[in-house]
């Protein structure tokens, strides 16, 4: 709900501007409801998907322009947020990525690499990479692991090899990783 609150602000408020030089003459107000402010507030403490999504958040408002929202707050938002994360992720490769948690890591390293400039170093680890090719099935889909029976197809899941949503964050970060390779990450 955030994030849409956040997506939609723009348009919704298309009459305010503002002359701020620094945001650009046509640069939107943000307006979010009481109830995003106090959840995606970095004074909240969050774990585990709430906190990646919080993260979530604050790299796409940190890509929005509003007039009123600082930058260098955003960014610094974001180090806190993927330093939290960083414990969580350390935590889940010290218990050797339990299934439970593998889409999960894949989520936080994905968002700490791709949401910093740089990324943290911590979030480009090769162990971790490679933990994570590993997990590919055959098929080179990512699968949760309750998914695993003959013929089951989950919630999410493409096919009874792959899921949508574990596959879709397997292939983002996958490309990230490509991709920091060849600009020299």
């Amino acid at each position: 709900e955030c994030l849409s609150e956040l997506l939609v602000n723009e348009s919704e408020n298309e009459f305010n501007t503002t002359t701020n030089p620094k945001a650009g003459p046509t640069a939107h107000r943000l307006i979010l409801s009481r109830e995003c402010s106090a959840a995606m507030s970095l004074r909240k403490r969050s774990y585990g998907y709430h906190l990646t999504h919080k993260l979530l958040f604050y790299i796409v408002l940190g890509r929005q322009r509003f007039a009123n929202v600082d930058r260098s707050f955003v960014a610094d938002g974001q180090r806190t947020l993927c330093e939290q994360i960083l414990r969580e992720s350390e935590l889940i490769a010290g218990f050797d990525y339990p299934d439970l948690f593998r889409d999960l890591f894949m989520e936080q390293v994905f968002l700490c690499a791709f949401g910093n400039a740089p990324p943290m170093v911590e979030f480009t680890n090769p162990a971790w990479l490679a933990a994570i090719v590993s997990w590919q099935n055959g098929e080179g889909c990512f699968k949760y692991y309750g998914d695993e029976g003959d013929g089951v197809v989950g919630p999410n899941a493409l096919t009874t090899h792959c899921s949508t949503h574990m596959t879709g964050v397997g292939a983002a970060l996958l490309g990230l990783f490509a991709r920091l390779q060849l600009v020299g990450q």
